[in-house]
């Protein structure tokens, strides 16, 4: 369906052991079935938009359910591509999707190996890399980009005059990213009301903030 996502109609997935619950099906569309003939992935109006449901509960990130699941990201990547760029590879899916006064990029790396490219955003750009068949989130506000631990969180990114915002959540040792050809070295980070060391790659273009995380927390970037 063209006016919603690019989804492929129809397309069969080989499934073998996934677990799918029982459908009857009336004024919904099959979008994609297992190999079986079983339906996985269905659609109906609701309103003026459009439900998906996908009829299996198994966890997203089963092996058996990679190819499926790597389609449906890169289709909604495709659809939600907003003033973002890459270069250097054509194996990134990607969408842009606006929060309040940042942007969220999920990048997807459609290829089995690591992927090496360019982002642009803005009039900032920076080297950037995501393993083979990996998911990456990259946060960015005003021209810098951050970036983290799949498993760390980051919400309420904000900027003032001299200083980035950033509410982050998460636990133990892990790291931040800081993306920019803007800021030079930074002079100031503190996670709380702690200060922490960090490393600059003047070449790269990229801080690595070593964090400590016990919940949630705020890291502070001043210039």
């Amino acid at each position: 369906d063209k006016s919603v996502y690019n989804f492929l109609l129809g397309k069969e997935y080989s499934t073998p052991g996934i677990t799918t619950a029982k459908v009857d099906l009336t004024t919904a569309k099959v979008i994609a079935v297992s190999d079986n003939n079983i339906p996985i992935l269905i659609s109906n109006t609701f309103g003026k938009g459009k439900t998906f449901v996908l009829t299996t509960w198994d966890y997203p990130g089963k092996f058996n359910l990679q190819s499926f699941v790597n389609d449906i990201i890169s289709s909604i990547a495709i659809k939600e591509q907003g003033e973002f760029s890459l270069t250097g590879t054509s194996k990134i899916a990607y969408g842009i999707f606006p929060d309040k006064g940042y942007d969220i990029a999920y990048l997807l790396n459609t290829s089995p190996n690591l992927q090496e490219f360019q982002v642009y955003t803005g009039d900032n750009h920076f080297p950037y890399e995501i393993e083979g068949e990996e998911l990456s989130i990259l946060y960015y506000i005003n021209n810098v980009a951050f970036s983290a631990n799949r498993d760390v969180y980051l919400s309420k990114l904000q900027h003032s005059k001299n200083e980035y915002r950033i509410k982050i959540d998460g636990i133990g040792n892990r790291e931040i990213k800081v993306y920019t050809d803007r800021l030079g070295e930074l002079p100031i980070v503190r996670l709380d009301k702690k200060m922490l060391s960090y490393q600059y790659d003047a070449v790269k273009k990229i801080v690595t903030i070593p964090v400590n995380l016990q919940g949630s927390h705020i890291l502070y970037i001043g210039y």
